[in-house]
């Protein structure tokens, strides 16, 4: 996983050496990014100036938005 400052988070392949998927946080600059494998799929969580953000690979590439403890929606990548 590589995430840049400009809101951009890509997935990579170690083994085909190319990128797999990529998602967009919406907001700039991205602070920080990581990964876990949950129960059923690959989390990844971001956090921006603003926000932070989920996304949940194994569902959709749709993103959770957050300010604070309140979910502001749910969006299209």
């Amino acid at each position: 996983m590589v995430a840049l400052k400009t809101g951009t988070i890509k997935i990579f392949s170690l083994t085909g050496q190319q990128q797999l998927m990529s998602f967009e946080t919406g907001s700039v600059p991205l602070m920080e990014a990581d990964w876990s494998l949950g129960n059923k799929g690959l989390l990844i969580g971001a956090v921006t100036i603003q926000e932070w953000v989920m996304f949940d690979v194994s569902v959709s590439r749709y993103r959770i938005v957050y300010r604070g403890e309140k979910c502001l929606g749910i969006f299209s990548s």
